[in-house]
Protein backbone atom coordinates (compact mmCIF):
# COMPACT_ATOMS: atom_id res chain seq x y z
CA UNK A 1 0.00 0.00 0.00
CA UNK A 2 0.74 3.16 -0.56
CA UNK A 3 0.74 6.73 1.40
CA UNK A 4 -2.58 7.75 -0.23
CA UNK A 5 -4.73 4.83 0.64
CA UNK A 6 -4.77 4.68 3.87
CA UNK A 7 -8.02 3.94 6.04
CA UNK A 8 -9.98 5.91 8.64
CA UNK A 9 -12.73 4.59 9.99
CA UNK A 10 -13.15 0.48 10.38
CA UNK A 11 -16.67 -1.22 9.92
CA UNK A 12 -16.99 -4.15 11.54
CA UNK A 13 -19.98 -6.75 11.55
CA UNK A 14 -19.50 -7.87 15.30
CA UNK A 15 -18.95 -11.63 15.19
CA UNK A 16 -22.04 -13.24 17.16
CA UNK A 17 -21.15 -13.95 20.70
CA UNK A 18 -17.57 -13.46 19.85
CA UNK A 19 -15.46 -10.85 20.76
CA UNK A 20 -12.19 -12.25 20.21
CA UNK A 21 -13.33 -12.77 16.71
CA UNK A 22 -14.18 -9.11 16.51
CA UNK A 23 -11.35 -8.03 18.45
CA UNK A 24 -8.61 -9.96 16.47
CA UNK A 25 -9.71 -8.57 12.77
CA UNK A 26 -9.62 -5.03 14.60
CA UNK A 27 -6.31 -5.17 15.97
CA UNK A 28 -4.52 -7.55 12.60
CA UNK A 29 -6.26 -4.55 10.71
CA UNK A 30 -4.33 -1.91 12.70
CA UNK A 31 -1.17 -3.54 13.30
CA UNK A 32 0.40 -1.25 11.13
CA UNK A 33 1.83 1.72 12.34
CA UNK A 34 1.00 4.03 9.66
CA UNK A 35 -2.28 2.43 9.85
CA UNK A 36 -2.78 2.68 13.59
CA UNK A 37 -2.10 6.17 13.61
CA UNK A 38 -4.70 7.19 10.56
CA UNK A 39 -7.61 5.19 11.68
CA UNK A 40 -9.98 6.87 14.67
CA UNK A 41 -12.77 5.36 14.87
CA UNK A 42 -14.42 1.82 14.83
CA UNK A 43 -18.73 1.53 13.16
CA UNK A 44 -19.87 -1.59 14.71
CA UNK A 45 -23.12 -2.60 12.83
CA UNK A 46 -25.03 -4.83 14.26
CA UNK A 47 -28.47 -6.67 14.39
CA UNK A 48 -30.71 -7.56 17.46
CA UNK A 49 -29.75 -10.79 16.82
CA UNK A 50 -26.12 -10.17 17.76
CA UNK A 51 -26.79 -7.86 20.35
CA UNK A 52 -28.76 -9.68 22.25
CA UNK A 53 -25.86 -12.46 22.06
CA UNK A 54 -22.54 -10.47 22.61
CA UNK A 55 -21.07 -8.03 24.93
CA UNK A 56 -20.28 -4.83 23.55
CA UNK A 57 -19.22 -3.60 27.06
CA UNK A 58 -16.68 -5.85 27.30
CA UNK A 59 -15.89 -5.33 23.54
CA UNK A 60 -15.41 -1.69 23.86
CA UNK A 61 -13.14 -2.19 26.96
CA UNK A 62 -10.92 -4.36 25.65
CA UNK A 63 -10.45 -1.54 22.58
CA UNK A 64 -10.33 1.24 25.08
CA UNK A 65 -6.07 1.15 25.01
CA UNK A 66 -6.32 1.87 21.26
CA UNK A 67 -7.91 4.89 21.51
CA UNK A 68 -10.49 4.39 18.82
CA UNK A 69 -13.65 6.08 18.81
CA UNK A 70 -16.15 3.23 19.01
CA UNK A 71 -19.24 3.80 16.65
CA UNK A 72 -22.69 1.90 16.70
CA UNK A 73 -25.32 1.43 13.80
CA UNK A 74 -28.12 -1.35 13.93
CA UNK A 75 -29.12 -2.40 10.91
CA UNK A 76 -31.85 -5.02 9.77
CA UNK A 77 -31.28 -8.69 10.94
CA UNK A 78 -29.85 -10.86 8.03
CA UNK A 79 -33.31 -12.62 7.10
CA UNK A 80 -34.40 -8.92 6.34
CA UNK A 81 -31.55 -7.40 4.48
CA UNK A 82 -32.92 -8.94 0.68
CA UNK A 83 -36.42 -6.38 1.14
CA UNK A 84 -34.51 -4.09 3.12
CA UNK A 85 -31.76 -1.66 2.30
CA UNK A 86 -28.78 -1.38 4.52
CA UNK A 87 -28.47 1.98 6.44
CA UNK A 88 -25.01 2.29 6.72
CA UNK A 89 -23.22 4.99 4.78
CA UNK A 90 -19.93 4.93 3.54
CA UNK A 91 -17.57 7.87 3.65
CA UNK A 92 -14.19 8.29 2.31
CA UNK A 93 -11.61 6.21 3.94
CA UNK A 94 -14.04 3.66 5.26
CA UNK A 95 -12.54 0.33 5.82
CA UNK A 96 -14.53 -2.46 5.97
CA UNK A 97 -13.50 -5.82 7.57
CA UNK A 98 -14.47 -8.39 6.11
CA UNK A 99 -17.40 -10.55 7.95
CA UNK A 100 -18.24 -14.37 8.41
CA UNK A 101 -21.53 -14.46 6.49
CA UNK A 102 -21.24 -14.58 3.16
CA UNK A 103 -24.65 -12.53 2.43
CA UNK A 104 -23.27 -9.95 4.36
CA UNK A 105 -20.18 -10.21 2.36
CA UNK A 106 -21.90 -9.88 -0.67
CA UNK A 107 -24.43 -7.03 -0.02
CA UNK A 108 -20.54 -5.11 1.28
CA UNK A 109 -19.11 -6.05 -1.71
CA UNK A 110 -21.84 -4.23 -3.77
CA UNK A 111 -22.43 -1.60 -1.56
CA UNK A 112 -18.62 -0.84 -2.23
CA UNK A 113 -18.21 -0.67 -5.72
CA UNK A 114 -21.70 0.39 -6.35
CA UNK A 115 -21.27 3.85 -3.55
CA UNK A 116 -17.87 4.42 -4.99
CA UNK A 117 -18.73 4.29 -8.81
CA UNK A 118 -21.50 7.37 -8.61
CA UNK A 119 -20.45 10.86 -9.30
CA UNK A 120 -20.23 11.32 -5.74
CA UNK A 121 -18.53 11.11 -2.75
CA UNK A 122 -17.28 8.53 -1.71
CA UNK A 123 -13.95 8.13 -3.70
CA UNK A 124 -12.24 5.62 -1.84
CA UNK A 125 -13.20 2.62 0.18
CA UNK A 126 -11.53 -0.15 1.61
CA UNK A 127 -11.58 -3.85 2.17
CA UNK A 128 -9.55 -5.71 4.63
CA UNK A 129 -9.42 -9.86 6.05
CA UNK A 130 -7.28 -11.80 7.52
CA UNK A 131 -6.92 -14.82 6.01
CA UNK A 132 -7.81 -18.19 7.70
CA UNK A 133 -4.41 -19.60 9.03
CA UNK A 134 -3.92 -15.67 10.71
CA UNK A 135 -0.50 -14.92 9.64
CA UNK A 136 -1.79 -12.81 6.73
CA UNK A 137 -3.83 -9.63 6.13
CA UNK A 138 -5.01 -8.85 2.67
CA UNK A 139 -5.68 -5.39 1.92
CA UNK A 140 -8.25 -4.24 -1.43
CA UNK A 141 -8.36 -0.40 -1.91
CA UNK A 142 -10.99 0.87 -4.56
CA UNK A 143 -11.14 4.18 -5.87
CA UNK A 144 -12.19 5.97 -8.97
CA UNK A 145 -10.22 6.43 -11.68
CA UNK A 146 -10.42 9.24 -14.31
CA UNK A 147 -13.00 7.68 -16.66
CA UNK A 148 -15.86 6.84 -13.71
CA UNK A 149 -14.43 3.24 -13.55
CA UNK A 150 -13.04 1.64 -10.53
CA UNK A 151 -9.28 0.87 -9.40
CA UNK A 152 -8.36 -1.92 -7.33
CA UNK A 153 -5.13 -2.83 -6.35
CA UNK A 154 -4.34 -5.82 -3.52
CA UNK A 155 -1.88 -6.40 -1.37
CA UNK A 156 -1.13 -8.91 1.40
CA UNK A 157 0.86 -8.22 4.58
CA UNK A 158 2.52 -10.86 7.10
CA UNK A 159 1.75 -10.81 10.77
CA UNK A 160 3.05 -11.86 14.22
CA UNK A 161 0.69 -13.65 16.11
CA UNK A 162 -1.00 -11.57 18.77
CA UNK A 163 -3.65 -12.35 21.53
CA UNK A 164 -4.01 -13.32 25.61
CA UNK A 165 -6.48 -15.36 27.41
CA UNK A 166 -8.84 -12.32 28.11
CA UNK A 167 -9.53 -11.73 23.91
CA UNK A 168 -10.81 -15.60 24.30
CA UNK A 169 -12.89 -15.23 27.85
CA UNK A 170 -15.29 -12.70 28.58
CA UNK A 171 -15.87 -14.98 31.51
CA UNK A 172 -13.03 -15.79 33.09
CA UNK A 173 -12.95 -14.86 37.14
CA UNK A 174 -9.21 -14.88 37.75
CA UNK A 175 -6.31 -16.89 36.76
CA UNK A 176 -2.44 -16.59 37.66
CA UNK A 177 0.97 -17.72 35.15
CA UNK A 178 3.57 -19.97 35.67
CA UNK A 179 5.73 -19.24 38.73
CA UNK A 180 8.03 -21.72 38.50
CA UNK A 181 11.49 -20.43 37.63
CA UNK A 182 14.21 -23.08 36.44
CA UNK A 183 16.79 -23.54 33.91
CA UNK A 184 15.69 -25.88 30.98
CA UNK A 185 18.39 -28.56 32.08
CA UNK A 186 17.15 -28.74 35.39
CA UNK A 187 13.43 -28.98 34.63
CA UNK A 188 14.12 -32.08 31.30
CA UNK A 189 16.30 -34.03 34.03
CA UNK A 190 13.31 -34.03 36.63
CA UNK A 191 11.01 -34.87 33.73
CA UNK A 192 12.96 -37.74 32.26
CA UNK A 193 13.36 -39.09 35.58
CA UNK A 194 9.82 -39.35 36.32
CA UNK A 195 9.46 -41.00 33.54
CA UNK A 196 11.73 -43.63 34.67
CA UNK A 197 11.05 -43.90 38.05
CA UNK A 198 9.33 -47.03 39.76
CA UNK A 199 8.88 -45.29 42.77
CA UNK A 200 7.24 -41.72 43.20
CA UNK A 201 8.26 -40.81 47.01
CA UNK A 202 11.98 -41.00 46.16
CA UNK A 203 11.05 -38.96 42.30
CA UNK A 204 9.99 -36.68 44.79
CA UNK A 205 12.65 -36.40 47.22
CA UNK A 206 15.63 -37.08 45.10
CA UNK A 207 14.96 -34.46 43.06
CA UNK A 208 13.81 -32.02 46.18
CA UNK A 209 10.29 -31.13 44.15
CA UNK A 210 8.55 -29.77 47.83
CA UNK A 211 11.35 -26.79 47.99
CA UNK A 212 11.29 -26.43 43.71
CA UNK A 213 7.77 -26.00 43.38
CA UNK A 214 6.82 -24.36 46.30
CA UNK A 215 4.26 -27.22 47.85
CA UNK A 216 4.06 -27.00 51.48
CA UNK A 217 4.22 -30.85 51.69
CA UNK A 218 4.31 -34.19 49.54
CA UNK A 219 0.65 -34.23 50.04
CA UNK A 220 0.26 -31.37 48.02
CA UNK A 221 2.24 -32.33 45.19
CA UNK A 222 -0.16 -32.42 42.92
CA UNK A 223 -0.23 -28.59 42.65
CA UNK A 224 4.21 -29.10 41.60
CA UNK A 225 2.81 -31.69 39.23
CA UNK A 226 1.13 -28.78 37.69
CA UNK A 227 3.85 -26.30 37.55
CA UNK A 228 5.63 -28.43 36.04
CA UNK A 229 3.73 -29.00 33.03
CA UNK A 230 2.94 -25.60 32.88
CA UNK A 231 6.49 -25.03 33.26
CA UNK A 232 6.91 -27.46 30.39
CA UNK A 233 4.72 -25.86 28.36
CA UNK A 234 5.49 -22.38 28.61
CA UNK A 235 9.56 -23.02 27.74
CA UNK A 236 8.07 -24.50 24.10
CA UNK A 237 8.71 -22.10 21.18
CA UNK A 238 5.10 -22.81 19.83
CA UNK A 239 3.36 -21.51 22.86
CA UNK A 240 2.41 -17.57 22.96
CA UNK A 241 0.46 -17.40 26.21
CA UNK A 242 0.38 -20.10 29.36
CA UNK A 243 -2.18 -19.82 32.33
CA UNK A 244 -2.80 -21.75 35.02
CA UNK A 245 -6.15 -21.98 37.79
CA UNK A 246 -8.27 -20.23 35.60
CA UNK A 247 -11.60 -19.84 37.28
CA UNK A 248 -14.52 -18.76 35.02
CA UNK A 249 -17.07 -16.71 36.63
CA UNK A 250 -20.75 -18.08 37.18
CA UNK A 251 -23.73 -17.01 34.59
CA UNK A 252 -25.77 -15.67 37.80
CA UNK A 253 -23.91 -12.95 39.56
CA UNK A 254 -22.68 -13.24 42.89
CA UNK A 255 -22.07 -17.26 42.88
CA UNK A 256 -19.19 -19.22 43.15
CA UNK A 257 -16.91 -20.04 40.20
CA UNK A 258 -18.57 -21.92 37.50
CA UNK A 259 -15.39 -24.52 36.99
CA UNK A 260 -11.44 -24.23 37.30
CA UNK A 261 -9.33 -25.69 34.55
CA UNK A 262 -5.59 -26.18 35.95
CA UNK A 263 -4.19 -25.03 32.61
CA UNK A 264 -4.81 -23.13 29.50
CA UNK A 265 -2.79 -22.58 26.60
CA UNK A 266 -2.47 -20.45 23.32
CA UNK A 267 -0.54 -22.04 20.78
CA UNK A 268 0.65 -19.44 18.46
CA UNK A 269 -1.39 -20.71 15.43
CA UNK A 270 -4.21 -19.41 17.49
CA UNK A 271 -5.44 -22.83 18.69
CA UNK A 272 -6.53 -23.70 22.27
CA UNK A 273 -5.05 -26.03 24.31
CA UNK A 274 -6.63 -26.96 27.87
CA UNK A 275 -4.25 -29.13 30.04
CA UNK A 276 -5.83 -31.17 33.12
CA UNK A 277 -2.83 -32.29 35.50
CA UNK A 278 -3.75 -35.51 37.55
CA UNK A 279 -0.97 -36.50 39.64
CA UNK A 280 -1.61 -40.31 40.31
CA UNK A 281 0.28 -42.70 43.21
CA UNK A 282 -1.18 -45.48 41.19
CA UNK A 283 -1.71 -47.33 44.95
CA UNK A 284 -4.61 -48.59 43.67
CA UNK A 285 -4.90 -49.46 40.16
CA UNK A 286 -8.69 -49.39 40.09
CA UNK A 287 -9.35 -46.44 41.63
CA UNK A 288 -6.35 -44.65 39.56
CA UNK A 289 -8.22 -45.98 36.18
CA UNK A 290 -11.45 -44.61 37.20
CA UNK A 291 -10.07 -41.32 38.14
CA UNK A 292 -8.63 -41.30 34.77
CA UNK A 293 -11.34 -42.07 32.78
CA UNK A 294 -13.45 -39.72 34.47
CA UNK A 295 -11.26 -36.55 33.50
CA UNK A 296 -10.96 -37.64 29.89
CA UNK A 297 -15.03 -37.94 29.84
CA UNK A 298 -15.14 -34.56 31.48
CA UNK A 299 -12.79 -32.78 29.15
CA UNK A 300 -14.25 -34.83 26.20
CA UNK A 301 -17.70 -33.36 26.72
CA UNK A 302 -16.12 -29.81 27.88
CA UNK A 303 -18.65 -26.87 27.30
CA UNK A 304 -16.60 -24.17 26.33
CA UNK A 305 -17.78 -20.31 26.88
CA UNK A 306 -16.67 -18.95 23.37
CA UNK A 307 -17.35 -19.54 20.10
CA UNK A 308 -14.25 -21.16 18.14
CA UNK A 309 -14.33 -24.20 15.75
CA UNK A 310 -14.21 -27.62 17.55
CA UNK A 311 -10.78 -28.72 15.29
CA UNK A 312 -9.05 -25.68 16.92
CA UNK A 313 -8.84 -26.87 20.38
CA UNK A 314 -6.68 -29.60 21.97
CA UNK A 315 -7.58 -31.53 25.24
CA UNK A 316 -4.78 -32.69 27.37
CA UNK A 317 -4.73 -35.15 29.98
CA UNK A 318 -1.12 -34.95 31.85
CA UNK A 319 -0.78 -37.54 34.43
CA UNK A 320 2.51 -39.94 36.00
CA UNK A 321 3.87 -42.01 33.89
CA UNK A 322 2.69 -44.76 35.91
CA UNK A 323 -1.10 -44.00 35.34
CA UNK A 324 -0.56 -42.70 31.36
CA UNK A 325 -0.21 -46.80 30.75
CA UNK A 326 -3.70 -47.29 32.46
CA UNK A 327 -5.74 -45.60 29.92
CA UNK A 328 -5.05 -44.98 26.09
CA UNK A 329 -5.81 -41.36 24.14
CA UNK A 330 -8.88 -40.62 22.48
CA UNK A 331 -9.76 -38.80 19.63
CA UNK A 332 -10.61 -36.30 21.86
CA UNK A 333 -8.38 -36.26 24.52
CA UNK A 334 -4.30 -36.98 24.73
CA UNK A 335 -3.47 -38.85 27.96
CA UNK A 336 0.34 -38.18 28.43
CA UNK A 337 3.03 -37.93 31.60
CA UNK A 338 5.01 -35.18 31.46
CA UNK A 339 7.74 -36.51 28.96
CA UNK A 340 5.14 -36.70 26.14
CA UNK A 341 4.18 -32.97 26.35
CA UNK A 342 6.52 -31.31 24.01
CA UNK A 343 6.26 -34.14 21.80
CA UNK A 344 2.40 -33.93 21.29
CA UNK A 345 2.23 -29.90 21.21
CA UNK A 346 4.71 -30.02 18.45
CA UNK A 347 2.55 -32.50 16.46
CA UNK A 348 -0.34 -30.05 17.18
Amino acid sequence: MTEVILPERLVVFPSKGNNAMTLTSIMNAIHYPKIKNNVKSVLLLYDESVKKTTDFDYLKKMLKPTKLIVEELQIPEINDLISKNLNYKIKDGDCILVPALQLHLAMVLHHVSTEVSSVVPPNNAYICFTKPQGNLVRWISVSKSENGGLITEDSEHELPFKSSIDWYFESVQNHTFPNLKILGSVLEQIIKSESETVDLDEWIKSNDLVKITGCKSCENIGFGFEELAAATIEKNHSIHQVVMNVKFASELKGLAPRREEDIIAIHKNGNMLFISCKFNWCKNVEKARDRLNLEIERMKNLKLPFNIPDQRISRILVTTSMASKLVESTEDVYVTNLDGLTPIIENL
